[in-house]
């Protein structure tokens, strides 16, 4: 039997869905409903980098983020970021579109997305933040089907 590692055990995985027809947002929106949100950093880090190097691929040639998976991650996390700032109460100065747009400057290539481009992204997260569910307990309801990705 051939071993292999936790990120190639994913990057397998994450080729039986197909992304190609969402954006990054719509990504994260559907993969954080079906699997549980891990608490710790790591995990977190792992499972983004994964997802944002599979959609690099899935997404077709003439998509900015085609084949650019270090860009598709780094974006990922901002979102996620970007979400936690949205929905916790804990966070009392929120992040501004502009702060969204500068913190996410050269890492396309080591260039910039293009403005309008990350404004439309923050514009639908704060509109529309994703609901991570996390192990324990809680008053979520349970989806059909879940799954644990570490």
């Amino acid at each position: 039997a051939t071993k292999c590692t936790q990120e190639q055990g994913q990057a397998v995985f994450l080729q039986f869905f197909d992304y190609s027809a969402l954006t990054v947002d719509e990504v994260l929106h559907s993969f954080f409903s079906i699997f549980t949100a891990p608490g710790e950093c790591c995990s977190i880090d792992r499972i983004l980098s994964a997802l944002g190097n599979a959609y690099a691929e899935m997404v077709p040639p003439g998509n900015l983020l085609h084949n650019q998976g270090d860009a598709v991650y780094v974006l990922c996390y901002s979102i996620m970021m970007l979400n936690t700032d949205t929905v916790s109460p804990l966070v009392l100065h929120k992040m501004k579109e502009d702060d969204f747009v500068r913190a996410n400057s050269g890492i396309y290539n080591g260039g910039d997305f293009d403005e309008a481009f990350l404004r439309a992204l923050y514009r639908r997260i704060v509109s529309n933040p994703m609901t991570l569910h996390r192990d324990g307990p809680s008053a979520r309801p349970k989806p059909k089907r879940q799954c644990i990705l570490l």
